[in-house]
């Protein structure tokens, strides 16, 4: 199946295409929203729940309807593939923005900065003026992107992977856990969690994971939470692990100690988007102690397994990492 080209938001029940319906289907079965199954061209009440527990997760406006910016989100659900339909500039030689002559390549990078909350919708129109070029330098700069004016892989694959802004919850607050002397030892409080028994505060989720059960839980004052939105307690455990390996992986790249300023935040707590990656377990915002804000970065972006990178930095005092189950990395703002 083919991508859909939608020029127009419409609400997915209005869709008359089946091919367009199965199309979402696919992507959103390919994201785990549903079962191969349920992939039948009929736009029922169970594609339409999917589609917004899709769209919720990612801070996506009209969660029943799709658009250009939801047929392109859907799309990052599933791998690329050498005969995918969609359009990415191929750019071999880096060159500056205001020297691009292709209406195309213009467009596609207005496209996706406005999807990011850099330009305004009505300012994609493939002409290269001063506000796109802002619009790319700040892009840029803050996803420590060199030469913040031009055009190259790095940068194409960076917009490709460009999502809506997301709203700063809890550090607003200045929250931020303690570092204890004593981690990587069984002491401080203790408690028994589904599948990995007595655990107690200081010691590490997952050996060499450098991050302990105190500071995914902020001193078991967040335990686990079963509902039949996020999981059962024994599912926010397993991803409580799986995310304590993928920060593993930063830490050891990074090679410097990182404070956690956010981490698990169990549903019934007021904090941050109602579909939070955290609310699963499957996310941290993390700062570096030494203040290197560009290498802890890179090092999250060295890790396959992290599928989500918020880019907030140094004015915001952190970064987001998290492993939400999507084939394709994607990046969001603040």
């Amino acid at each position: 199946m083919n991508k859909p080209q939608i020029t127009k938001a419409i609400l997915l029940k209005d869709v008359q295409e089946i091919d367009t319906v199965k199309w979402v289907q696919a992507r959103l079965a390919d994201g785990k929203y549903l079962e191969q199954s349920d992939i039948d061209g009929v736009a029922g009440a169970k594609t339409i729940s999917a589609l917004r527990e899709f769209k919720e997760e990612l801070l996506l406006a009209y969660p029943e309807a799709i658009g250009a910016g939801t047929i392109d989100a859907l799309e990052k659900l599933s791998p690329k593939s050498s005969n995918s339909q969609e359009y990415i500039p191929q750019i071999t030689k880096a060159i500056l923005l205001k020297d691009v002559s292709d209406p195309k390549i213009i467009t596609w990078v207005q496209s996706k900065l406005a999807n990011g909350g850099y330009l305004a919708p009505s300012d994609v129109d493939g002409i290269v003026g001063a506000k796109t070029i802002g619009a790319l330098r700040q892009f840029k700069e803050e996803s420590y992107l060199a030469y913040p004016e031009a055009l190259g892989g790095s940068t194409i694959e960076a917009l490709d992977e460009l999502m809506p802004k997301h709203e700063i919850s809890e550090q607003k607050q200045g929250l931020e856990l303690p570092i204890s002397g004593n981690a990587g030892t069984k002491t401080g409080k203790s408690r028994t969690l589904p599948i990995v028994g007595l655990i107690y505060e200081n010691e590490m989720i997952v050996p060499n994971s450098n991050i302990t059960w105190g500071e995914m839980t902020r001193g078991f004052t967040r335990l686990p939470m079963a509902t039949n939105q996020f999981g059962s307690e024994e599912q926010i455990v397993k991803n409580m692990i799986a995310t304590a390996k993928a920060f593993g992986k930063v830490r050891q790249k990074f090679g410097s100690p990182i404070r956690i300023t956010s981490a698990y935040r169990p549903p019934n707590l007021r904090i941050g988007a109602s579909r939070s990656q955290h609310k699963y377990a499957r996310a941290l915002d993390i700062s570096p102690m030494n203040g290197n804000y560009q290498g802890l970065l890179n090092a999250v972006k060295a890790v396959p397994e992290i599928k989500g990178i918020g880019i907030a930095g140094p004015h915001k005092g952190f970064w987001h990492m998290d492993i939400r189950p999507i084939a394709r990395r994607i990046t969001f703002g603040y």
